[in-house]
């Protein structure tokens, strides 16, 4: 009986203390700076939001934003995948992300009031696809951010004004040294 055990405690104690590992190790986390954005109104009236032009009026209804976001890495990274990791997990200097108004609502929300609650980020990378609360925008936006590259991020009204009118938003990103990335959106009339 002690050679039929003699193999597996063998191969057991070898990868022990060989330091058998699946990789994790080697993922290294990279710190970024968020470097700017820019943002666009959504018609999501389709089975896929489209970009609105600057001059186009909106759909109450099938409201939209979307947020372009551009990082980079911090400048003690050299600017390059610090790992073998098929993804590289990023430090981003962000502590909350949320959407504010900018005019003031029809409804009587003053310009400066956070909305957050109005709206919802598609995350379009989960699956299924989830709508999640403003208030986890981060989360999203920390595991899609690739430096060098504009990303993404849907935020749909969800909560609609009950009156048509001029609206403007805006998504304020705070980050870790209490400096804001302010991202507007131009104007739009929404019926």
């Amino acid at each position: 009986m002690k050679p039929r055990f003699l193999l597996p405690a063998s191969i057991f104690l070898f990868l022990l203390f060989t330091g058998f590992q699946c990789g994790v190790e080697d993922c290294v986390t990279s710190p970024v700076r968020l470097s700017g954005g820019t943002a666009f109104s959504l018609d999501n009236r389709g089975a896929a939001p489209v970009l609105l032009d600057s001059n186009a009026q909106g759909f109450l209804p099938a409201y939209g934003v979307q947020v372009q976001i551009e990082c980079e890495f911090s400048d003690d990274t050299n600017g390059f995948w610090a790992s073998d990791c098929e993804d590289e997990n990023l430090e981003i200097p962000a502590v909350d992300g949320r959407m504010y108004t900018l005019l003031d609502m029809p409804n009587g929300v003053a310009a400066g009031s956070d909305v957050s609650d109005m709206f919802r980020i598609a995350d379009r990378f989960a699956q299924p696809l989830k709508y999640r609360p403003v208030s986890e925008a981060m989360e999203v936006i920390a595991r899609h951010l690739k430096p060098g590259a504009s990303a993404p991020f849907d935020f749909l009204l969800v909560q609609t004004p009950p009156q048509s009118g001029t609206y403007q938003f805006e998504f304020r990103i705070e980050n870790t040294d209490s400096t804001l990335l302010s991202i507007p959106v131009n104007p739009i009339l929404l019926q």
